[in-house]
């Protein structure tokens, strides 16, 4: 039987399946960039690493793990988990508007991933993405309850994988839960509601959380006592206020948005929700500006704020069909609106590529000005890599180096590594040995490294 697919679901498609042309054609660069980079690193090494990843992430990383056990080409790999970075998204769609047939759920969840990102997407190694797919494919099952089989089943596993994904759950979650019992408070829901907090919660603290994530929790709670004016004085705060056009650029769909659809929900006499989402919105912001008090490098932060795009996308749900005013359906004039917005936001991702890209080559011809003749190993510095524009030296440099000397034909077999002395003493970088992994995260022994991929015997020195 055929089913009649609603103008959200084809508006939704669009969205994503455009996120899906730039993992492919920015794949190596999208995905050999910082933590990463690192990921697919460890995982390639060791495939038990997989299983030391956030549950949520086990679904993230299928293509590392296959493709390492199979031996495939390290290009293939990493545009295969480039495209799932982006399919796993796309995937949670097609469940929300073909399976569960909630489609306006389904557009709500596509153009949260975009409305308030630019150059996060070229970080997709981060749980935050995953977790606000799945909040969606939450409600969807709540809205679909007695027509899904097994249906407290798929509530207990969907709200496990979202106390496994990002420690950030336990801000979104509740706001969530709580715009679900605004739209309808029946006691199967609000049954529904509880348990899926409790799992999720439970999962948090018995799959998830880990000393990273109750460091930067504790943090966060440390943060909610400080004054008006140190707040005023924080970075994302500070950012904001002395970058007005970068925070237009960013910003502007997701707060236009927000003011946009309180005001229809007020004028729709939904007083409770407008008043429910405005007051949440202002909270989650302030929280976020919290979780980030003492900044962090761009991409970081546009991918702590991202996450502002999970509320205008809460509202629009609860946007009714009838008429306003003079306008038969206001629901289809917003979505239109949201539509536009969301294409704003695609062309800045797209334009954003320019960063990865520039930092991709960048390193490369960096590494090839210390290549000798074939199968002469030499290694880069700091020095040599600071000539990049807007590099810096991170800890990921080590294995970012690595992949594009192992992919790139142009270094005929010679491997180009760096090695970083002190993650916590400004990131020193030492002239004659080869750097694979910070030391909080373990060091790399001797002959441990996967000769599948990486050939570095003869060149490796303790650190």
């Amino acid at each position: 039987m055929m089913v009649k697919k609603s103008i959200h679901f084809y508006l939704g498609l669009i969205i994503l399946l455009a996120l899906m042309v730039f993992s492919f054609l920015f794949d190596k660069e999208r995905v050999n960039f910082l933590d990463t980079s690192f990921l697919i690193f460890q995982i390639l090494q060791d495939g038990a690493n997989f299983f030391d990843l956030r549950f949520v992430s086990y679904f993230n990383f299928i293509p590392s793990l296959i493709g390492g056990l199979l031996e495939l080409d390290l290009k293939l790999i990493l545009l295969g988990q480039s495209i799932w970075f982006a399919g796993f998204h796309l995937v949670i769609f097609l469940l929300i508007s073909l399976g569960l047939k909630k489609p306006i759920i389904a557009f709500a969840q596509s153009f949260a991933l975009v409305i308030s990102t630019t150059v996060s997407f070229y970080y997709p190694v981060s749980e935050v993405f995953p977790m606000v797919s799945l909040l969606f494919l939450f409600i969807a099952l709540v809205e679909s309850s007695g027509v899904v089989k097994y249906h407290i089943f798929w509530i207990i596993f969907i709200s496990t994988l979202i106390g496994t994904s990002h420690p950030i759950f336990i801000l979104f979650f509740p706001v969530v839960l709580g715009a679900m019992l605004i739209k309808k408070a029946s006691r199967q829901r609000v049954l529904q509601v509880v348990l899926g907090l409790i799992i999720s919660i439970g999962a948090y603290y018995m799959l998830g959380v880990n000393s990273y994530d109750e460091s930067r929790v504790d943090k966060l709670f440390g943060k909610l006592n400080v004054t008006g004016s140190e707040f005023i004085d924080s970075y994302p705060v500070y950012y904001f206020w002395h970058h007005v056009y970068d925070f237009t650029n960013n910003y502007m769909p997701v707060l236009v948005l927000f003011i946009l659809l309180t005001v229809v929900l007020a004028f729709q006499k939904k007083f409770i929700s407008s008043i429910y989402f405005f007051v949440a919105g202002i909270v989650v912001f302030v929280i976020t500006c919290f979780s980030e008090f003492e900044g962090n490098s761009g991409v970081v932060m546009d991918k702590a704020f991202m996450t502002l795009g999970i509320i205008p996308a809460l509202m629009f749900i609860h946007v009714e069909q009838k008429r306003l005013f003079v306008i038969k359906n206001p629901k289809l004039i917003v979505t239109i609106m949201i539509f536009l917005f969301a294409g704003w936001k695609v062309r800045d991702i797209s334009m954003a590529s320019k960063y990865v890209v520039k930092r991709y080559y960048g390193i490369k011809n960096q590494l090839l000005k210390k290549q000798s003749t074939p199968h002469q190993k030499f290694v880069a510095t700091a020095e040599d890599l600071k000539q990049i524009p807007h590099l810096g030296v991170t800890w990921n440099l080590g294995v970012e180096s690595l992949f594009i000397t192992t992919m790139e034909k142009e270094f005929d077999g010679n491997i180009t590594l760096i090695k970083q002395e002190d993650y916590f003493d400004k990131q020193l970088i030492g002239k004659d040995s080869v750097f694979i992994g910070p030391p909080f995260w373990g060091e790399i022994e001797d002959n441990k490294l996967n000769p599948t991929y990486f050939e570095l015997e003869g060149v490796y020195q303790k650190f």
